[in-house]
């Protein structure tokens, strides 16, 4: 079965990435610890795409969702232990740390409305709505 040091120690930094400073980016953001399925994913998802070297980056996500969803809970037991290893890790190096999400800023979407072509124009004037009656007819003086 996969262990969690298979993935994780083969010669690069555990705690949380891929080097010393894997935390903190130049601006000093410190990145959230990964979770079980993070530290699972990570190994998995390089043999998959190894495997499929075609296969896009959102289709290698849906099947390692699927795959991890399919393992036993003692499966992810080692996964989830390790998890719990790197948040320690990360508390103990980030006492003051609070996971701060930045939304990002919505794009505007295009206007529902659309704008009416010449021909729709021509023809809505020459209809008349009749309050009444509630029907549109073709205005008689046109």
């Amino acid at each position: 079965a996969l262990q969690p040091h298979d993935i994780l120690n083969s010669g690069e930094e555990t705690s949380f990435g891929t080097g010393d400073n894997s935390l903190e980016t130049m601006e000093g953001h410190v990145k959230r610890p990964m979770n079980a399925f993070m530290v699972w994913s990570r190994g998995e998802r390089h043999k998959l795409a190894q495997q499929n070297p075609s296969m896009q980056n959102t289709e290698i996500s849906k099947q390692l969702g699927c795959r991890w969803k399919s393992l036993t809970e003692a499966e992810k037991r080692p996964f989830f232990q390790e998890a719990q290893r790197l948040k320690t890790l990360h508390r103990e190096k980030y006492p003051n740390y609070k996971y701060q999400p930045h939304r990002r800023a919505k794009v505007p979407q295009r206007s529902a409305t659309l704008q009416p072509t010449v021909a729709s124009t021509k023809l809505y004037n020459l209809l008349q709505w009749d309050r009444n009656t509630h029907a549109i007819t073709y205005r008689q003086d046109w």
